[in-house]
């Protein structure tokens, strides 16, 4: 199911060395820090679609352990369907639930319930924006992207995108908005004037946009997950467009270069390393590895770094450990997985049922 198939980039001050014994804080404002540590990091697990099951985990890299079901456990109530992503803005945690068309706040590092933000079409990203505001790609008949203002929780404006938004990032008074197809096809990136909030051009790029990466000269990459379409009586495929990986001009207009990965194989997420010269693609729905690729030279490594199916992935910003999701079923536990930088297992835990996204927690020693 899309809703299944369909993080991090945090900076987080936390007073104490652990997630649960740390007092809680209603300071909202968003610290200043430089990141040194890396603590620990949530696995938003989406649960099963329509039984309003999901649930957040978080891994303590200083008890090496993995504690689940915290939300339920600690707010004594469900908390809904369809756990998309999670991001973290101040000292605020926000959950995107996909199915309940909902973001529940959490305070962090308590988790205890801050308040929600309804009035949502399936949400599935959020990415923050200055002067306190937090943007949301939302599918729905018209892809939409919402403003919501964090100190009411409230949306402020709706502005009209591609189909199927996903990933977004910020650039100078811009914001760039994956228009990722939905349930059908699109090969557009929003660019949204911050200022007006209004979309004032569509940029073509490859099959169906998910992700953005930014690498060390400042180039914008995005990835593109290309399509398959399958014949509804037999599900033999009909038609394929292949994934790839483009560059936007620095002016915000066009692409720049585009590398073809594959026609028959579709990567869902693409992030960096914390030098932001080696950018890493992977996880999703049946995609078989980690690869990494040279932003530099254009060039793709075709021997993964790490030859295993992940639902989802992400790297440290600090050690650039790189941690996957497994979701072999949607009625039992996942695991979650990490290995080094150069793709040696570390450790497994087992997580809840269909983890995805990983939000690294980051901290000033």
């Amino acid at each position: 199911m899309i809703f299944r198939r369909l993080l991090y980039k945090t900076a987080l001050l936390i007073a104490a060395a652990t997630l649960f014994h740390a007092c809680d804080k209603d300071d909202d404002s968003e610290p200043k820090v430089t990141v040194t540590k890396a603590t620990g990091f949530y696995v938003t697990n989406e649960g099963a679609y329509g039984n309003s099951n999901s649930e957040l985990s978080f891994y303590n890299y200083s008890e090496n352990s993995v504690t689940n079901n915290l939300f339920k456990t600690i707010n004594n109530r469900p908390l809904g369907d369809v756990l998309q992503s999670m991001t973290i803005f101040g000292n605020k945690g926000y959950l995107v639930l996909n199915n309940s068309a909902k973001i529940e706040v959490v305070k962090l590092p308590s988790l205890k319930e801050a308040g929600v933000i309804t009035g949502l079409v399936a949400p599935r990203y959020i990415t923050s924006l200055p002067n306190g505001k937090i943007a949301v790609s939302e599918w729905n008949l018209q892809g939409t992207v919402s403003i919501i203002d964090t100190n009411t929780l409230s949306v402020i404006k709706s502005i009209p995108v591609g189909t199927g938004p996903e990933k977004m990032i910020v650039k100078g008074n811009y914001l760039l908005v994956a228009n990722g197809g939905g349930y059908a096809v699109d090969s557009t990136i929003s660019v949204i004037d911050l200022n007006s909030l209004t979309e004032v051009r569509k940029i073509k790029v490859g099959y169906n946009p998910k992700d953005f990466e930014v690498d060390n000269n400042g180039t914008i990459w995005v990835l593109s997950y290309g399509y398959v379409t399958y014949d509804m009586i037999t599900w033999e495929t009909i038609h394929l467009k292949p994934s790839s990986i483009s560059s936007i001009s620095s002016d915000l207009t066009s692409v720049t270069a585009t590398v073809k990965i594959a026609d028959q194989t579709h990567p869902q997420y693409l992030e960096s390393s914390s030098d932001k010269k080696t950018l890493y693609y992977g996880g999703g729905y049946g995609f078989q590895g980690i690869f990494k690729f040279n932003p530099s030279t254009k060039t793709i490594e075709n021997t993964p770094l790490i030859d295993k199916a992940f639902y989802g992935f992400a790297v440290n910003p600090v050690t650039n450990e790189i941690v996957g999701t497994e979701a072999p079923s949607f009625t039992l536990p996942g695991k979650i997985y990490r290995y080094s930088n150069t793709g040696v297992e570390i450790a497994n835990y087992s997580a809840g049922i269909g983890p995805n996204n990983i939000v690294f927690v980051t901290v000033q020693e």
